[in-house]
């Protein structure tokens, strides 16, 4: 049976550790090099459900299930451990479609952190869903716009994408609340992000783009909201990688899912100078697994040591990983 597994890292240590988290090794219990008493020892704040005393078949599932989640849990907790050699503060979760909860450890973890580039999954979803309901046909330059945010995790296209989400919803109000359903549909609580942000800050190469993609849009030059300044947590994460990838948003999601399981590509956009290797993350960690991912990366100006990437998200599709990660250094000064 298929299984697909959720979940949140972060930062490179991390997932670097995470090329070991294959579902062969992790369920493999005859190779188990750690007692599940041990993995469970309480070295870093970890969730995780719990379960009550099982009996005859169930039972045997359930201890099974928590044997797999205890090396779960293990192995993202040295991961976090060896992350942490980065300094800032460091959270992974964990969800296998089977499983009743994530597990999560790492430093704060009710402690909400902006979603910046991950919102851009968010603000398609939306799009996509909003325009399904009113039955109507999104712009020409939406379905670039869309490639272009998720694959180069270009920030004008994700402006595009937002202003058509205005215009569908009525406006930045309708906008933000139509963001807000998307997460509450996956159970996630996010403070969704007021902030916008006009046509006068913009690049010059922006400008042209909207010039050259925004046929349909009736105000290019907009203020558009900075749904990457909005807030959520790691489980948070978890549970939208989740509901992208188990199909809760229909074709809206699959759409999505979709654009994100194809190569990343390189922004063009000025500025973009911390662009990590295409194969970084989930796409060297889980080479040869069919899986789809958007990460989200902190700031131009700082040091690569100082601003690494932030919040990588991975959803997979077959035998390994939705995953999603955060590595939080100290606030980079640029919205995603």
């Amino acid at each position: 049976m298929l299984r697909r597994i959720l979940l949140v890292a972060g930062c490179l240590a991390l997932l670097a550790v995470l090329i070991d988290l294959s579902l062969d090794k992790i369920r493999d219990t005859t190779r188990a090099s750690v007692s599940p008493a041990a993995a469970l020892a309480p070295r870093t704040q970890s969730a995780a459900p719990a379960e009550g005393k099982p009996s005859g078949s169930r039972g045997s599932v359930l201890r099974t299930r928590k044997r797999e989640m205890a090396r779960f849990r293990f192995a993202l907790e040295r991961g976090v451990a060896q992350a942490r050699d980065l300094d800032g503060h460091v959270q992974a979760a964990v969800w296998v479609d089977d499983w009743p909860a994530p597990i999560a450890v790492g430093d704060d973890l009710r402690r909400p952190m902006r979603m910046w580039s991950l919102a851009k999954p968010v603000e398609a979803v939306a799009a996509l869903q909003f325009a399904s309901r009113k039955r109507v046909q999104l712009t020409a330059g939406f379905t670039l716009a869309m490639e272009r945010a998720l694959r180069r995790s270009e920030n004008c296209s994700a402006r595009r994408i937002v202003l058509e989400l205005e215009q569908l919803a009525g406006g930045p109000a309708g906008a933000r609340v139509a963001f807000a359903a998307v997460l509450r549909d996956a159970g996630a609580r996010a403070v969704v992000a007021s902030q916008r942000e006009g046509a006068a800050v913009q690049s010059a190469q922006c400008a042209a783009f909207l010039e050259r993609e925004g046929t349909g849009l009736t105000d290019r030059d907009g203020e558009a909201v900075l749904f990457g300044t909005a807030r959520w947590t790691v489980i948070d994460a978890v549970r939208f990688a989740r509901a992208l990838a188990n199909g809760t948003y229909g074709p809206a999601g699959a759409g999505v899912l979709e654009t994100m399981a194809k190569p990343k590509q390189l922004s063009r956009e000025p500025g973009a100078v911390f662009t990590a290797d295409l194969l970084w993350g989930a796409g060297l960690a889980f080479r040869g697994y069919r899986h789809a991912y958007k990460a989200g990366w902190g700031g131009t100006q700082w040091s690569r040591r100082n601003c690494v990437p932030r919040a990588p998200i991975t959803l997979a599709t077959d035998r390994l990983h939705e995953q999603a990660g955060v590595h939080n250094p100290q606030e980079c000064p640029f919205r995603f």
